[in-house]
């Protein structure tokens, strides 16, 4: 080498969250309310995390793998801030997969996800039952990865019945990808199927039912 070099090592860190609880070492709050940079969280498969309390402000670049866990919340009042995801930074990447959003609620803004810059990229996640006076489930830009289902439809600016505002791409895709007209809200007159699985995509439903195919397209069926 004919001069000094500086190498620079980037670690990814990934944190395993090991129990469903609200709250306590292992819990879905403590890795957001410790998160690092670039920090890979992994939710339990098909668990179901049921929130008494805000969780804490997502300001970092973060991973969220959902693995068809659920969060939703009880018992608590909702206000501007009750979204079930928060995330307030002018320069975070926060992406989501295969993780059920399931009601949410809020008295301004988005039900489910409320974002205030940075980038936001959902891929596979479902939503269902979220409330707020406007954009039932999130707010405010958000881009897609394909994939997620929702229980409303797209709508105009600051429209009480509309799903999401400002989405860069097709939030809710295939198309439209809807619910099972015999179980769930259906967004649009057509349910999307797959013939074959994208790499990556849950090979279980959220009830912990193996997809077979062809097979209803988002994260789950139930």
């Amino acid at each position: 080498m004919d001069a000094h070099k500086t190498v620079r090592t980037v670690f990814t860190r990934r944190v395993a969250v090991s129990t469903t609880d609200n709250e306590g070492m292992g819990s879905f709050r403590e890795a957001l309310a410790n998160a690092l940079e670039g920090d890979i969280i992994t939710l339990p498969a098909n668990g179901t995390i049921t929130l008494t309390s805000v969780l804490p402000v997502i300001t970092r670049s973060v991973t969220i793998m959902g693995n068809g866990a659920t969060l939703t919340q009880s018992g608590f009042t909702p206000d501007s801030s009750t979204q079930l995801l928060y995330i307030n930074s002018t320069s975070a990447t926060v992406k989501i997969s295969q993780l059920y959003f399931k009601g949410g609620r809020a008295t301004s803004n988005g039900g489910a996800i409320y974002k205030s810059g940075g980038t936001n990229t959902l891929t596979g996640n479902l939503f269902f039952g979220n409330t707020a006076p406007n954009y039932n489930v999130v707010y405010s830009t958000a881009t897609s990865g394909g994939y997620n289902v929702s229980d409303k439809a797209a709508g105009t600016a600051s429209a009480t019945g509309s799903g999401y505002a400002s989405v860069v791409g097709d939030l809710f895709d295939v198309t439209d990808i809807t619910f099972d007209a015999a179980s769930k809200p259906a967004s649009a007159t057509d349910l999307k199927t797959l013939t074959t699985l994208p790499p990556d995509f849950p090979e279980v439903y959220f009830d912990g039912t193996l997809r077979t195919l062809p097979a209803t397209a988002g994260a789950a069926a139930q």
